[in-house]
């Protein structure tokens, strides 16, 4: 999977992953950021990270759509810091917004793939029969068509001569 490392929301997702991440673990060792500091600088990295997340939640609550995952994470973040368990709601929606950017690179790589392959898809193949190249929409089923070494294997069909492996 290649890392968008221009992308300047992913990269300030990266370093408030870590920060957060730095936060917990000192949460963890019992080392806490005071008490009156401690839910604004939380809240500063649940706003700034997964305002989205919340706020699709709260839609999703005010449309009696109780399947959304945006509002089972808004009720997990909510829930967190109601309990004074800050680290921990930033640290849910922080992974979570981090998860659904990894689905979304993930996804246009995967479209990038595919559209490279349809691209490179060979338009023609050579028909035994007439002895020249032509275009694979007009080639019927039962024409013979040769594919040499090394090239893309145009259509659909059986070996009936020769012997090949295929790299798929």
């Amino acid at each position: 999977m290649k890392l968008p490392l221009k992308d300047k929301k992913f990269l300030f997702l990266l370093f408030a992953i870590a920060i957060v991440v730095a936060l917990e673990v000192l949460s963890l060792l019992d080392i806490h950021i005071p008490l009156p500091f401690a839910p604004l600088v939380f809240a500063v990295f649940i706003l700034g990270i997964g305002y989205t997340v919340l706020w699709n939640g709260l839609k999703a609550i005010f449309k009696l759509k109780f399947s959304s995952i945006n509002l089972l994470m808004t009720i997990a973040t909510f829930g967190a810091f109601y309990l004074g368990e800050y680290p921990e709601a930033a640290v849910v929606i922080v992974l979570y917004v981090l998860g659904e950017r990894l689905e979304d690179i993930g996804i246009e790589n995967s479209k990038s793939a595919l559209n490279e392959l349809v691209s490179k898809a060979p338009k023609t193949a050579f028909v035994k029969a007439q002895n020249d190249s032509v275009a694979i929409n007009t080639i019927t089923v039962g024409t013979i068509i040769q594919v040499k070494a090394g090239e893309m294997i145009p259509l659909d069909g059986k070996i009936i001569s020769g012997e090949t492996t295929v790299d798929e």
